[in-house]
């Protein structure tokens, strides 16, 4: 079984929406897959300050970051929950 961690940062929801299709597709595939957040890296002021960006980030809250583990090529525990 194929594996895939798609590992991606959106600021206002269209790499969101890209990363949940790639996911579909290779789990309709037969693949083993899951969705992973990278950390926010602007201040909590400059997200604040835009309503589609701040709606966004609170939309996505509960998306689970990757592990060291799962960053690394070839590995992913897809039971992990998002």
């Amino acid at each position: 079984m194929s594996k895939l961690a798609v590992i991606y940062h959106s600021a206002l929801g269209t790499g969101t929406q890209i990363a949940k299709a790639i996911v579909g597709a290779a789990e309709a595939a037969g693949a083993k897959a899951a969705v992973r957040k990278v950390a926010e890296s602007a201040p909590q002021a400059e997200i604040d300050s835009n309503p589609l960006r701040a709606a966004h980030d609170t939309a996505t809250a509960d998306v689970a970051a990757p592990t060291v583990e799962e960053a690394r090529p070839g590995v992913i525990d897809a039971a992990r929950p998002a």
